[in-house]
């Protein structure tokens, strides 16, 4: 994407810099939770959102009127818990067997593929976006929480509690990403650290999956031009 704005700063994002590749194994920690920002100044922040903003307006009237295809956006934050406290699932009332870790994940990421390649065959484009915050923009956020009456409501104490399990996270996301990654339900991994940037970066990489559809308005002929032209002569006589 090339954008000329207008203090004369061109701007580029390339949605498959965030994109995970298949085959290799995700290495969380190896991947960047802040990349240099794409804009200069508010002003040009604003500028830009209200452009992919329009952007997305005009493919998502493009995509209705089309009519062949249906979106799936999957966020995933800090929280995939059950990989991470597997006791969990002990009070799920499963089998022996279906306890198992082994076979449990091995399952369950077979079993989100299989679903995601039924949902893509029938039509729907499927992009997951992971999050990736560091554990210091965390810590800054929960003292926002805090410190900010009306973001008390998103603190908990276990939030902090968790924290203490950041590398076991980041592993069962890397896994989870590596076993879920197919080219029909891509991965993107998009540094989370800056808000504004992640924003432009998430609806850049929505806007490149629509123009992948290839989706356009449908044609008239000539009979639904004759149609249209009687409303249309009916319409201006009528009160």
């Amino acid at each position: 994407m090339h954008k000329q704005l207008s203090q004369g700063v061109k701007v580029k994002i390339n949605s498959q810099d965030f994109r995970v590749r298949t085959g290799k194994r995700v290495e969380l920690d190896q991947r960047p939770t802040a990349v240099e920002r794409f804009f200069k100044s508010k002003e040009q922040y604003q500028e830009l959102l209200e452009k992919h903003v329009e952007g997305l307006s005009s493919r998502q009237q493009l995509q209705y009127a089309s009519g062949r295809h249906a979106v799936l956006l999957i966020f995933q934050g800090m929280d995939f818990i059950t990989r991470v406290h597997p006791e969990i699932l002990d009070t799920q009332n499963l089998s022996k067997h279906s306890r198992d870790e082994k076979h449990f994940w091995r399952f369950r990421y077979r079993s989100i593929v299989e679903m995601e390649a039924h949902l893509h065959r029938n039509g729907t484009r499927i992009i997951k976006i992971f999050l990736h915050l560091s554990k210091k923009e965390q810590k800054k956020r929960f003292l926002e929480r805090i410190d900010e009456p009306d973001k008390n409501w998103k603190f908990s104490s276990s939030d902090i509690h968790e924290r203490k399990y950041w590398k076991d996270y980041m592993r069962a996301y890397g896994h989870c990403l590596a076993e879920t990654i197919t080219h029909h339900a891509p991965w993107y991994a998009v540094p989370a650290d800056d808000k504004e940037n992640a924003r432009l970066i998430v609806s850049q990489i929505l806007m490149d999956a629509l123009d992948d559809l290839k989706m356009a308005y449908p044609k008239s002929t000539r009979k639904r031009r004759r149609e249209l032209q009687a409303i249309g002569k009916h319409l201006a006589k009528s009160d």
